[in-house]
């Protein structure tokens, strides 16, 4: 076990160097080790090849992609599009740790670094809150080069770390909200996925045509099944229009709970675009919804 525990950090560091100097070869190897075919990117057919072209070809050192990436300059990027509404109100932003003012965050509350996945910490009771364990848990976010072991560093790396602080988002069964993500391309819808039951490493993922048309397919976790169309539907897919107009493969993220919209994030490179459908059949399929020439002037 000692042995195992001092490779992997060094076999890691090996793959963020290679990432660093040979980012398209670092993507290649990984999508065919995770996706199981070789990454076509002169002709990308499939759906994780067309993300992984856009990452390499299009997104890559883009400032509008690394404003929308950013969970916090996206939020301008929101209002700019006139839908400052639908933003989750934040209590502030620091650039540490040690310079969150406590006195002004409620009860419950959220901390999320501004870049990266999966760095959130959730706050039922402030007067239980751990802030040391929470330091600790905050100063490895700032020490992570996101993107890096991916090599999806062309998206983040002109990301100024910060730390948000925003309104806890309740539910009537007090669990976390379902995650409406919306695959689009310029502006118009293709293809939906709902996270569901996340918690306890429960998590499901379950796929949906526009019209709410459930699709047998997984996509790394299993499905709850279909689910019943949430409320102002058509309303969420056309905030996600607005947000997508400017580019040719993206997703846009809300919650909706019991019919009111938050807007969660964008992503462009979903689930690192090396993640396989089963049936594998649906890569393809998913794939032909977008694209397969596309338009670097619009982002911008």
């Amino acid at each position: 076990m000692k042995l195992k525990q001092l490779i992997i950090p060094i076999y890691n560091r090996f793959l963020c160097l290679e990432s660093f100097l040979f980012p398209k070869l670092r993507s290649k190897r990984l999508f065919k080790k995770m996706v199981g075919y070789k990454c076509n990117l002169k002709k990308p057919e499939t759906l994780n090849e067309k993300l992984m072209y856009n990452k390499l070809n299009l997104y890559w050192n883009n400032e509008l992609v690394s404003q929308c990436a950013d969970k916090y300059r996206v939020r301008s990027f929101v209002k700019d599009n006139g839908l400052e509404k639908i933003l989750n109100p934040i209590y502030g932003s620091w650039d540490s740790f040690d310079e969150i003012n406590w006195d002004i965050l409620p009860q419950k509350f959220v901390l999320k670094l501004n870049t990266g996945s999966g760095c959130n910490l959730i706050c039922l009771d402030k007067a239980k809150f751990d802030i040391k364990a929470a330091r600790k848990i905050v100063k490895k976010w700032f020490e992570t080069k996101h993107g890096l072991l991916t090599a999806e560093q062309g998206i983040y790396q002109k990301i100024e770390k910060k730390i948000i602080a925003e309104k806890f988002i309740e539910t009537p069964d007090n669990l976390p909200p379902s995650d409406y993500k919306i695959f689009c391309s310029y502006g118009d819808v293709k293809l939906i996925y709902v996270a569901s039951d996340r918690y306890d490493h429960k998590t499901k993922f379950d796929f949906y045509y526009p019209p709410w048309e459930w699709i047998p397919v997984q996509n790394s976790h299993p499905n709850a099944g279909p689910k019943e169309k949430p409320k102002h539907h058509d309303l969420m897919l056309n905030y996600a229009s607005i947000l997508s107009k400017r580019f040719p493969l993206v997703r846009i993220d809300f919650f909706n709970v019991d019919g009111v919209i938050i807007f969660g994030e964008i992503t462009f490179t979903h689930m690192g675009c090396v993640h396989p459908f089963t049936p594998e059949s649906f890569d393809k399929k998913f794939g032909d919804l977008f694209p397969s020439v596309f338009d670097a002037n619009t982002i911008k």
